[in-house]
């Protein structure tokens, strides 16, 4: 799988608590260029593609004891304050009614699918999270958003990114 660099919103996060992505993409792109990513009906002005990217988020290392379930999500606003904050492993962000989007959402694992099996045996590393298209609707600013119940201990870590194309296993 090809990535690039400045569409990796998290790169083997540890992931304790609810919070926004490590970092954020401006579509638009800071000097006001062209959309970085390719998004189905991105914003104004457009920058439509035919096919859109994917939004891929793994688990890069087992999560631990102490929280009870995760949802990821993939967030969308013109403003970025209303999807991401510096700081964000802990700080929760409350979506602003009418403009903050959610685009994706993984729904809901529980911790069994994140903990590593006793050990000695295989880890759930890489376990696939959500894999999706990037929908139509999508604003200046993406940013993941993850949802935690409880308090993840124990170093688990996350990878989000933004790609042209995915591995697809067919068995």
């Amino acid at each position: 799988m090809l990535v690039d660099n400045s569409l990796i919103l998290d790169n083997n996060f540890t992931l304790t608590t609810t919070g926004s992505s490590t970092n954020y993409i401006d579509t638009v792109g800071a000097a006001g260029g062209q959309a970085q990513i390719s998004t189905v009906n991105t914003i104004q002005g457009g920058y439509d593609a035919y096919v859109s990217d994917w939004f891929e988020v793994v688990v890069t290392q087992s999560m631990t004891a102490g929280g009870t379930s995760l949802n990821v999500a993939l967030w969308t606003a013109n403003v970025i304050a209303n999807i991401w904050t510096t700081g964000n492993a802990t700080t929760s962000i409350t979506a602003v009614a009418g403009q903050t989007v959610s685009l994706l959402t993984s729904g809901v694992f529980l911790a069994a699918a994140l903990i590593g099996p006793a050990s000695g045996k295989s880890s759930p590393s890489g376990t696939v999270l959500i894999k999706a298209r990037i929908p139509a609707g999508c604003q200046r600013f993406l940013a993941a958003y993850y949802t935690c119940v409880g308090v993840f201990s124990g170093g688990g870590t996350i990878s989000a990114l933004i790609v042209p194309d995915v591995d697809i296993n067919l068995t």
